[in-house]
């Protein structure tokens, strides 16, 4: 006998809302999320009692408006939490200048976990080796940076 069978309208749409949301768990975009919103209105609408025809309708109806109303407003939400990795993540550092950055040699090194980094001001001004500097932006693989004084020297 199938199990489904012994299952209402209502139990069905229950289990396929709740599935769809623990899916978007594991997957990107909030995409299988609206669908299970959809999902949702439809068990609503089940347990009213109302027909196949208004589940599935809700179910269209619901997923479309969420897709359209609520995606954009948590993609962006999920944009804005967004972490930076890799080279990114560099942005904000502050570290000691490795060897100097002079007029002549135009780039210098700074060393930031281990891994040894090309370096330039952003005003073109020259740094002694040692001096604390703040990574400010990149260029290609060229980190470029900003003398800190003392006074500016965040924690």
């Amino acid at each position: 006998m199938n199990e489904f069978a012994l299952l209402s309208s209502w139990q069905l749409w229950l289990i396929i809302g709740v599935g769809l949301l623990i899916l978007e768990i594991v997957t990107v975009g909030f995409l299988l999320a609206c669908f299970g919103i959809g999902a949702l209105g439809a068990t609503i609408v089940a347990i009213l009692g109302l027909g196949l025809a208004w589940q599935l309708g809700a179910f269209s109806t619901i997923s479309l408006l969420s897709l359209f109303l609520l995606r954009p407003v948590m993609m962006r939400r999920l944009e804005q939490r967004s972490v930076p990795t890799g080279i990114d993540a560099l942005i904000g550092r502050q570290i000691r200048l490795k060897s100097p950055i002079s007029a002549t040699a135009d780039y210098g090194e700074i060393s930031i976990d281990g891994d040894v980094w090309r370096a330039r001001t952003e005003s073109g001004t020259s740094l002694a080796e040692g001096t604390l500097v703040e990574v400010v932006g990149i260029d290609g693989l060229v980190l470029i940076v900003r003398g800190i004084s003392a006074t500016n020297i965040s924690s």
